[in-house]
């Protein structure tokens, strides 16, 4: 009897289709991104989009949500470049669906940033911060509103 109750709890943990693990991977990334282990983040998120990617779920909102999520950790890790490379694909699949206010509330909140930091990449480098100074790289300051689709 204890067994079956185990294993009931346990089924309802594995997801059944491809869909819903690409789901439990994003909310993995997510998870890890908010105790800011941002290379574990990028981990789960990649397979989530390797999952969407494969089942053809590619131009959908929860594929252009994963890339956001993604873009935020690799802000936060000084892949400014990478960062705005996946939040600018993330903006370009909401206008495709015609979700524009999702669309402009990601080109307003991050992309400015992104592309300012990207900008200057040059001159900023995560090991050694601006201009030499001592940084590690972790823009944890930097605060992201979820777009309201992503709820």
């Amino acid at each position: 009897m204890e067994a079956s109750k185990g294993s009931g709890i346990f089924q309802e943990f594995i997801p059944g289709t491809e869909l819903e693990l690409a789901k439990k991977y994003m909310a993995l990334g997510s998870l890890e991104q908010k105790i800011k282990k941002y290379d574990k983040a990028i981990k789960y998120y990649d397979q989530a989009l390797e999952i969407l990617s494969r089942i053809g779920e590619r131009q959908t909102q929860i594929y252009a949500l994963v890339l956001y999520l993604k873009s935020i950790s690799e802000f936060r890790l000084g892949r400014f470049c990478k960062a705005k490379v996946d939040v600018i694909e993330a903006i370009t699949i909401y206008q495709i669906l015609g979700d524009l206010d999702t669309a402009l509330h990601v080109e307003e909140n991050a992309l400015p940033e992104f592309t300012n930091a990207c900008n200057s990449s040059a001159f900023i480098r995560p090991d050694f911060g601006q201009f030499g100074s001592s940084d590690s790289g972790d823009r944890s300051g930097f605060v992201f509103v979820a777009p309201a689709s992503a709820y």
